[in-house]
């Protein structure tokens, strides 16, 4: 496609220059792409999980869709912004502080918990999981996911001890092909 229809650089100002019909349909593909997935997150909004992402997706489609009008009116108000040194400092600071505050919405709580009453969030992770409903609904047995069991395994002068998830480990004299680490399971 010519440059005239697209995006084209004009070395006299040393700055690219985009048609409006292309920036009307590159922002009309931005607002679509954005709208179908905030209907669909609207559609998926009564499903119960365990870690919220109802919540945090209409967080994330909120920020975007600001940032989206931001952009969009920036766009169509001011053709030349790139002129305009405030203008692109303003739209770039605005990005970024957008997407911090999106991964720090998310990973707080979980990061606070983690560091600062650690045994205390690990049991209520695991009720919350219990309670999430995900053996009920696939009908699997009732078991403690989280208990582990030790396996000394020798590997090549070195001994290494692993942790696996109950029931891969083998009641017959301790080897097991799917979890040994020797090279008699190679």
């Amino acid at each position: 496609m010519p440059g005239a229809q697209t995006v084209r650089y004009v070395p006299l100002i040393e700055m690219c220059s985009m048609s409006y019909a292309y920036r009307a349909v590159v922002q009309g593909l931005l607002w679509l792409v954005w709208i179908i997935n905030a209907a669909i997150n609207f559609k998926l909004r009564n499903i119960t999980s365990s870690f919220n992402e109802s919540r945090e997706m209409f967080v994330a489609c909120a920020a975007v869709f600001t940032l989206l009008a931001f952009n969009t009116v920036i766009l169509y108000t001011h053709p030349l912004y790139p002129t305009n040194m405030a203008l692109r400092i303003t739209e770039t600071l605005c990005s970024h502080v957008i997407a911090n505050f999106l991964w720090w919405f998310i990973m707080f709580r979980s990061m606070y918990n983690c560091a600062i009453r650690r045994d205390a969030y690990l049991a209520e992770w695991k009720d919350k999981l219990v309670r999430d409903g995900l053996q009920k609904q696939y009908q699997i047995a009732r078991t403690d996911p989280f208990s582990v069991t030790v396996v000394s395994v020798a590997s090549s002068n070195v001994a290494k001890l692993v942790s696996l998830p109950r029931g891969m480990v083998t009641d017959h004299d301790g080897f097991d092909a799917r979890t040994s680490f020797s090279r008699h399971s190679m």
